[in-house]
């Protein structure tokens, strides 16, 4: 009798163990995935890759609210939170290099990967941090200016030197392209080493299917 009786009293105590825990109601992944999502603006959480490009022909950044013409930048490869890369049902969080929209060639979702294309900016200088929710030809100026200073007021820093200097010595010397077309094509094999869950996007790269 004692021996049923504690066992009774046991399963009834796992019992109420499992009713109120989240994870029993399922309520651990997608309720829990919103809460992890950290406030912005944020940097990222590496600097990988770092290589010097110029087109002949101009692409086109959003910067302080207006179009900005670019013949040189970089391709970078940062890593980033994976809260920040979830695809949703919204724009994607800004990844801002000081005023400028950065152009993000993949999603980077999967393995946290991002390469990316920037105008020229002095690395060792400029902040590059993830920015609010926004469609980059929405942005005006007092916004890009909000920004900025958030990003500042919360602390981010550039990229340190030694940092910088390892990712371009990783990198090699200057990519020389025709165009924007081009110039995505020549990340493919970037996506492939950092993104390799991306392989499918980065083979259907072609020299004329720049962003």
């Amino acid at each position: 009798m004692e021996r049923n009786r504690t066992a009774s009293t046991i399963g009834t105590t796992l019992l109420s163990l499992l009713l109120v825990s989240p994870l029993a109601l399922g309520q651990g992944t997608q309720g829990g995935s919103e809460a992890k999502v950290g406030p912005v603006p944020r940097a990222p959480l590496d600097l990988l890759y770092a290589r010097e490009y110029e087109v002949e022909r101009a692409m086109t950044f959003c910067a302080g609210g207006e179009a900005l013409e670019v013949k040189k930048g970089y391709i970078l490869v940062i890593k980033a939170d994976l809260d920040l890369l979830q695809p949703l049902n919204s724009p994607d969080f800004l990844l801002l290099g000081e005023t400028a929209a950065l152009h993000k060639v993949n999603s980077g979702y999967k393995d946290g990967h991002l390469v990316i294309v920037t105008p020229a900016l002095d690395l060792e200088k400029a902040l590059v941090f993830f920015g609010e929710r926004m469609v980059p030809e929405r942005m005006t100026k007092d916004f890009c200016d909000q920004q900025l200073a958030a990003a500042r007021k919360r602390g981010i820093k550039p990229f340190t030197r030694s940092k910088v200097e390892a990712a371009r010595k990783l990198a090699g010397a200057k990519l020389k392209v025709k165009d924007m077309n081009e110039l995505w094509f020549e990340t493919r094999s970037l996506i492939l080493e950092y993104a390799p869950a991306e392989r499918d996007m980065a083979m259907s790269l072609r020299k004329g299917d720049g962003k």
